[in-house]
């Protein structure tokens, strides 16, 4: 769960992830923590995992990455289980609590082979047991082991072949210690075969506690090879899956750094609907390493590019196609990621249209609405007015047609005339019309939009003015149809009302944004100007050097100085004037 910044507030894992996330969601919370979090909750991001041991370890892996504020984080830091094959002559049979990156040397070699992390430090132990049984390797701390003169009770047992007094020859000990390796790399399937036939003959004799023991110590062997995939392979690696639904394409990608999962990303590429994985990951992949800053060496795919030569030199990185094993289990893992929030965003577009259908009926149109626009008005008491106008088409917002305009030339606090001017400055630079003009204000803000469209001969457009009504309560709003005598007749629960709110309050959240920004300019700029000595050149120097307007009103007198011609007695009065 993220807040509006982007940082990561919480990290759960769910088998059902709908009943899960709207338990936070609740018209009465009685817990003020996660009342609390739910508050500050923007969007939330998903991540499907093959099994719950999966989840639990990723869960585990990524609170240790981002410690969220509103996750109980283990003060201990007590890990995961981790066997170890230690790098001795004769290496030992270990478990291990500590990390692979963990500093106490005592524990372990920096060259000792380290298998996992794995779900369960009991099925850890009891594996270890059985491991023991069958190859008969050493687990004693060196200490006991280099000062045996003869076998310990192990010995005795037949559950170690003694390498500490020379009863067994170095050749064959690394020959247990390579099938061991080779039963902790997965590689277990005769093992187990042979099991499962003792464990059937067994039963054919009437052996059942045999049996029995045989069985669990076949599902404690198959519980352990159920660690996580994404922490065996070391570096950076992104992995790319494409997902095609309906018409609509995304591109997963699953980010591993440093060996461990950190992270997903979704994109939804506009592509055309005849494009086939190859070709969208040949044009995506380019584009995304070019306009971002690229951390990862490896790339996989399911799919082999058929430019992926080039890529692989213009990008300097090397691509992997995903054919089985642990690679294709990263791309399944992507796939099934990319699946849901594909179908999620399906779902919202879904809804979408619903409410665009809803809307014509309400406006009477003659056709479902194609492109539909919405100004509003920011500023504070007549300072920095800025105008916002958002664009939405039959799919959604269109972002990267939002503009905001800096009004100028008008009175102090005149809205109709900050209207008119950005309407007016809309329609002589846009071609196309929209279908539908909404406008955040009541009559008065309506007249304006009226009084732009005479003016330019612009017909056919429904013009919409959306007043916050008497009691300024969402769900009460008053709607103004150009061309229409009162309000229109709209309940509280109306699917019509509900997209016009949310095109309303898109416009309104753009607009603020755009006048605080130009409102913050305005007035440190403006202060800066007032101070004696500092010319265009040394604004320049200032804010090229510090890096922005903030990061001078944050500056110490001594950052200030070593800007180029700034001295210490204008240091001093740049510092007085701007925190004064």
């Amino acid at each position: 769960m993220f807040n509006l910044e982007g940082k990561v507030l919480y990290i759960g894992k769910a088998r059902n992830l709908k009943k899960r996330v709207a338990s936070y969601f609740q018209k009465t919370l009685t817990n003020t923590r996660i009342a609390s979090l739910v508050s500050q909750i923007h969007h939330i991001d998903v991540i499907v995992t093959h099994n719950e041991n999966e989840a639990l370890l990723l869960e585990n892996q990524l609170i240790k990455k981002y410690h969220p504020r509103y996750n109980i984080l283990l003060r201990d830091d007590k890990s995961y289980p981790y066997i170890i094959l230690s790098h001795h002559e004769y290496p030992r049979l270990a478990f291990r609590r500590e990390s692979p990156t963990h500093k106490n040397k005592n524990h372990h070699h920096r060259r000792d082979e380290i298998f996992g992390p794995y779900p369960s430090g009991l099925a850890v132990r009891e594996t270890l047991k059985f491991m023991q049984k069958i190859f008969k390797l050493r687990t004693c701390h060196d200490d006991f082991f280099k000062n045996r003169s003869r076998p310990c009770l192990l010995y005795q047992l037949n559950k170690c072949t003694a390498p500490c007094v020379g009863f067994i020859s170095r050749e064959n000990y690394h020959e247990d210690i390579k099938n061991a390796r080779l039963l902790l790399m997965g590689k277990n399937q005769e093992v187990i075969s042979h099991l499962i036939s003792r464990m059937e003959t067994a039963s054919q004799h009437q052996q059942y506690e045999l049996a029995a023991s045989l069985r669990d110590q076949i599902s404690h062997l198959r519980h352990i090879q159920t660690h996580q995939i994404v922490t065996k392979q070391k570096g950076n690696i992104d992995i790319f899956a494409v997902i095609i639904q309906q018409g609509m394409t995304a591109v997963e990608l699953l980010m591993i750094r440093d060996g461990n999962m950190s992270g997903n990303k979704i994109f939804y590429p506009e592509m055309p609907f005849d494009s086939t994985p190859v070709e969208i990951l040949s044009a995506f992949i380019p584009q995304y390493y070019l306009d971002n800053h690229q951390e990862a060496k490896i790339i996989i795919t399911k799919e082999k590019l058929a430019d992926h030569i080039w890529i692989e030199k213009a990008l300097k990185i090397k691509m992997i196609q995903a054919k089985q094993g642990e690679k294709l289990q990263w791309i399944k893992m992507a796939e099934k990621t990319g699946l849901e929030a594909l179908k999620a965003k399906l779902a919202i577009n879904q809804h979408y249209l619903h409410r665009l259908e809803k809307l014509q009926q309400l406006l009477n149109l003659p056709l479902l609405p194609n492109l539909m626009i919405c100004f509003d008005i920011s500023h504070t008491s007549g300072e920095a007015t800025v105008a916002s106008c958002v664009v939405f088409n039959q799919s959604g917002p269109l972002k990267k047609a939002y503009r905001y305009y800096n009004i100028q030339n008008i009175q102090k606090n005149d809205d109709y005339a900050a209207m008119y001017q950005v309407i007016e400055r809309y329609f002589l630079k846009q071609r196309i019309l929209p279908d539908i003009i909404f406008i955040d204000g009541g009559k008065g803000q309506l007249k304006q939009a009226e009084k732009v469209c005479a003016k330019l001969n612009i017909p056919d457009i429904k013009l919409v003015a959306i007043s916050k009504g008497p009691t300024r309560k969402p769900g009460l709003e008053q709607l103004f149809v150009s061309g229409q005598s009162g309000c229109l007749d709209i309940t509280p629960d109306s699917e019509a009302l509900h997209l016009i709110q949310y095109i309303r309050d898109e416009a309104h959240r753009f607009a603020i944004q755009s006048h605080r920004k130009k409102r913050a300019k305005t007035r440190l700029t403006s202060v800066l100007e007032t101070i004696p000595g500092i010319g265009a050149k040394r604004r320049r120097e200032l804010l090229q050097q510090l890096g922005g307007l903030q990061e001078i009103k944050n500056a110490s007198i001594e950052q200030l100085q070593q800007v180029k011609g700034i001295n210490l007695a204008l240091a001093e009065n740049i510092y007085r004037v701007l925190h004064d």
